[in-house]
């Protein structure tokens, strides 16, 4: 009896194998501040990544050694559904635009803050975070490493 792979193994390796491509092409740039940014949300990336196979893996193995089946239950589906990765994608996509449009220190904590709320945490706990985190990541890249993160193409035009 063979290991069942899952549904999202190959899709996971697909992300492991282009983030190791973004990461080799950013030690290809000349400049250290042009890459810390991909090398540091790409290394990230890789890593969950890596965890997300090694579960889906052992998901795998774990229905070969406990099959559902054979304790009179029903499997459970470990994938989910489509239309949730479809959702997921469409929040990154408006993420992404949300960049492109007011910038980093603008689209990050409405993001955050949109999102955790979205899977229901509390106003003040999200706030908190999302300001938190915007704050970090301002320290970190313009104050500690002087790296403009993206300002935003709006504010851009209005000023």
């Amino acid at each position: 009896m063979g290991v069942k792979i899952g549904s999202l193994f190959w899709i996971w390796i697909a992300i492991i194998l282009l983030m190791v491509m973004v990461i080799g092409s950013s030690l290809a740039l000349r400049h250290v501040q042009s890459k810390i940014l991909p090398l540091v949300i790409s290394g990230i990336v890789l890593i969950l990544a890596a965890v997300a196979l090694g579960t889906e893996t052992c998901r795998g193995r774990l229905s070969e050694v406990t099959p559902a089946a054979e304790k009179g239950g029903e499997e459970e589906d470990f994938g989910g559904s489509w239309s949730r990765y479809w959702v997921g994608m469409g929040w990154l996509a408006g993420f992404l635009v949300a960049i492109y449009l007011v910038g980093f220190l603008i689209a990050m904590p409405l993001f955050i803050l949109l999102s955790m709320r979205r899977l229901g945490a509390k106003w003040l706990s999200a706030t908190l975070f999302a300001g938190l985190t915007t704050a970090l990541m301002h320290g970190i890249f313009d104050v500690l490493l002087r790296i403009t993160l993206h300002r935003g193409f709006l504010p851009g035009l209005l000023g």
